[in-house]
C-alpha cells in the first residue's frame, strides 16, 4: 500500500530557520545539530531545515526553537507548500530513502539472527527508524513482519531445546 506522500498527494512542510549568537561555544551548536540529525530533517541549505508538517513534527520544532532562543539565538518556523513539484518529490525522496536504507539494513540482519537477545536489539532499531519514518515507508511493515516471523521461528526453536 502506497503513502500519501508515495501517490504525489501535496506534502506541506514546516521548515525551521535558526541562527545561534557567535559567541555561543560550539559544544551548544553540536548539540542542536544530533538533536536535528535524530529528528532525521532534510537540510537544503546550512541552518534551514524541513520536516513534513504534522503536530508532532511541529512540536519537535518547537522545542528545539525554544532551547535555541534559551541560547540567545533566534528561530523562526514556517508551514510551507513548494511551488514546484520536483522540490517536494526531491524531498519526499531523501525522507523515505533514509529510513529505507536503515529498514533495509535492518532486514539483512534479522536473515542473519539466531537468538532472540539479538533479535530485541533489531526490533530497538526498527522502533528507533520508525520514528523517522514521516512519510510511513511501505518497507516498514515488511520488516515488522520479518521481526515477528524470526521471533516466531526462534520461540518455537527455544521451546524446542526446554
Amino acid at each position: 500500500m502506497r503513502s500519501e506522500a508515495e501517490k504525489g498527494i501535496n506534502v506541506e512542510w514546516i521548515m525551521m530557520v535558526y541562527q545561534l549568537p557567535k559567541s555561543r561555544t560550539s559544544a551548544k551548536k553540536l548539540a542542536i545539530w544530533r538533536k536535528l540529525n535524530r529528528l532525521g530533517v532534510y537540510s537544503p541549505q546550512d541552518s534551514v531545515f524541513i520536516l513534513p508538517y504534522s503536530e508532532r513534527t511541529l512540536e519537535h520544532f518547537e522545542w528545539l526553537g525554544e532551547e535555541i532562543v534559551e541560547m540567545g539565538g533566534e528561530v523562526a518556523l514556517w508551514a510551507v507548500r513548494s511551488l514546484k513539484p520536483f522540490q517536494d518529490e526531491r524531498i519526499k525522496e531523501y525522507f523515505l530513502e533514509k529510513v529505507n536504507e536503515q529498514y533495509r539494513s535492518v532486514m539483512a540482519r534479522v536473515d542473519e539472527i539466531d537468538d532472540l537477545e539479538q533479535l530485541r536489539d533489531q526490533w530497538a532499531l526498527f522502533g528507533r527508524i520508525k520514528t523517522q519514518d514521516y512519510l510511513k515507508s511501505p518497507l516498514s511493515s515488511e520488516v515488522q513482519r520479518a521481526i515477528e516471523n524470526k521471533a516466531a521461528a526462534l520461540s518455537g526453536k527455544k521451546e524446542e531445546n526446554e
